[in-house]
C-alpha cells in the first residue's frame, strides 16, 4: 500500500515494497538534478524494517549548504511536475528545510521530500534519528508502540499525532547525539531561513 489523504493518521504494516518504491522515486529525483551533487536517502518509518508507517514515503534530499538547497528546489519546482511533485507550501513557516510532496491523480501523499544543508539541525535529527533507532531493536519497540497508541488516539488529527510524537523523537535526539559525537549547539546561522531564500506562500510552484 502507499499514498494516504494528508488529513488521516493511518499506520499500515511495514511493507518491503516501499524500499522499491524509493528506490523508483530516487531515480526520478537524480534525472531532475543530474549534477547537482546531493545525497538521497530514505528516512522516517517506511525506512525501517518492520515499523508500522504512514504509507508515505520519507525522502530526504541533502545539499552542500543553504544556497545549494536553493539551486535544488528551484530545480525540482521547475521540473518536477512531470512526476507529480509539488512545492508543499503549506509546511513554509519551518525554518531549517524546504519541503515537497509527491502526490497521486487524486491528491493523496506519495512521498514527502525534505530538501536540508548538510551538518543542520534538521539533517541531524533525521540522520541519527534513524541510524539509532535501526541500531537499538529495544527502543523501535517501544516507539513502534508509541505510534500504534498515538495512531489510536488521533485517527483523523495528524497535527496532534505529529505534535505528540514529536516528545518521544525529542528525547531519541538527546540520547543519539552523545552516542554518535554530533553536536546539537547549532546557531541560527546554520539553518536555512526559507523567506531569506524567496520562498513564500505565493509561490506555490
Amino acid at each position: 500500500m502507499r499514498g494516504l489523504d494528508k488529513n488521516i493518521t493511518q499506520l499500515v504494516p511495514y511493507d518491503a515494497t516501499w524500499e522499491e518504491y524509493f528506490e523508483n522515486d530516487r531515480a526520478e529525483l537524480e534525472s531532475i538534478l543530474t549534477n547537482m551533487d546531493v545525497e538521497i536517502h530514505h528516512i522516517g518509518s517506511t525506512a525501517i524494517v518492520g515499523m508500522p508507517a504512514k504509507p508515505v514515503l520519507g525522502i530526504l534530499v541533502v545539499t552542500k549548504n543553504c544556497s545549494h538547497a536553493h539551486h535544488v528546489a528551484d530545480e525540482l519546482l521547475k521540473h518536477g511536475k512531470q512526476f507529480n511533485i509539488k512545492w508543499h507550501y503549506r509546511a513554509a513557516e519551518i525554518t531549517g528545510r524546504i519541503n515537497f510532496m509527491k502526490v497521486d491523480d487524486s491528491g493523496n501523499s506519495l512521498a514527502h521530500i525534505i530538501i536540508v544543508p548538510k551538518g543542520t539541525k534538521e539533517y541531524n535529527e533525521r540522520i541519527y534519528f534513524h541510524k539509532f533507532i535501526t541500531e537499538h531493536p529495544e527502543w523501535a519497540a517501544r516507539y513502534r508502540e508509541h505510534k500504534l497508541e498515538l495512531a489510536n488516539k488521533y485517527p483523523n488529527d495528524r497535527k496532534a499525532y505529529k505534535a505528540e510524537k514529536k516528545a518521544f523523537c525529542d528525547m531519541i535526539h538527546k540520547m543519539s547525539y552523545p552516542l554518535y559525537n554530533v553536536s546539537d549547539d547549532l546557531t541560527e546561522g546554520n539553518q536555512l531561513d526559507l523567506i531569506t531564500l524567496g520562498y513564500s506562500p505565493e509561490k506555490k510552484g
